[in-house]
């Protein structure tokens, strides 16, 4: 059995969708039908595109806003880090009213206090592990 092909000439297929970019929303001439569109100021991602234009609705691709608390007892004071002299892998931590407290974190991601840790009040710690704790009164 032979197989015989005939050869269709100036045959077109679908046109394929593509992902555009720029600052800021999208304007109506960029892109075609079907288009995505992400706008690289605001992390935004719009599609896909219709015959009426781009959808004014968009996908934030950015995580929601978080800010760190302070215990209530440092509140409204800062926090300074800085290396150790001689240990690469220690940082001090020091408080605005003069505490130093060391905090030493090798490369394995353990980590050690050499020091007075102090926890007062109602106070959550989650995730904390102890180990070695000695009661100095």
């Amino acid at each position: 059995m032979s197989l015989q092909f005939q050869s269709i000439a100036n045959l077109v297929g679908p046109q394929g969708i593509s992902a555009q970019s720029g600052a800021g929303a999208p304007t109506q001439a960029i892109g075609n039908v079907g288009d995505i569109y992400f706008d690289t100021t605001n992390a935004r991602l719009y599609g896909k595109k219709t015959e009426s234009g781009w959808p004014t609705t968009y996908v934030s691709l950015v995580g929601p806003t978080t800010q760190a608390t302070l215990p209530n007892d440092i509140t409204g004071n800062s926090i300074t880090l800085a290396p150790v002299s001689g240990d690469a892998n220690a940082v001090a931590i020091t408080l605005s009213n003069g505490t130093t407290t060391l905090f030493k974190v090798d490369a394995a991601g353990n980590t050690a206090v050499s020091g007075t840790l102090k926890v007062t009040g109602a106070t959550t710690l989650a995730g904390l592990t102890v180990a070695n704790l000695t009661n100095t009164g």
